[in-house]
């Protein structure tokens, strides 16, 4: 994503590995892939940082912008997707509260812009299919091993 794209989000370390979901008037939304582990970053709009403020707290898990300089709030999900789309649709709804209508980034991965697209009201249950959805590419991917299968037992008689 080119950095002066509305899309970009630096980063910490301004590589812009961010991947930015929705933006509007209330701030920019974005999540890094850290691997195992998941970064969710809301760098909100001036108007909006102390409403954000009041739902994005340390006692919740997020860094909050005093904590190293910049307006933005970031949280750690550790190595779940639950935690991960439970902060994104966190955020989005401080978004549609305190903004105007989501720019939905059409780079983004599809199952974002399924979250992003879906009304708050039905974002739970989209949210839901989509852990679902992860789950099943998982399993997958990895499938559990299973024990070989075993001769047959003899009979003692």
């Amino acid at each position: 994503m080119e950095s002066d794209s509305k899309f970009y989000m630096a980063g910490t370390d301004k590589t812009g590995e961010y991947v930015v979901v929705a933006v509007n008037s209330a701030g920019k939304l974005g999540y890094r892939d850290l691997g195992c582990d998941f970064r969710t970053r809301f760098e909100p709009s001036e108007a909006t940082q102390s409403a954000v403020a009041e739902v994005l707290t340390k006692h919740t898990g997020w860094k909050q912008p005093d904590d190293d300089g910049g307006l933005r709030f970031s949280r750690l999900a550790e190595g779940d997707k639950a935690n991960l789309l439970d902060a994104l649709r966190t955020c989005l709804h401080l978004m549609e509260q305190h903004g105007d209508s989501l720019d939905i980034n059409g780079e983004a991965p599809d199952w974002a812009k399924k979250i992003c697209g879906a009304p708050s009201s039905s974002r739970a249950d989209i949210i839901a299919q989509v852990l679902d959805d992860f789950r099943q590419a998982e399993e997958k991917e990895d499938p559990e091993e299973t024990d070989p299968p075993s001769e047959e037992t003899p009979v003692l008689g």
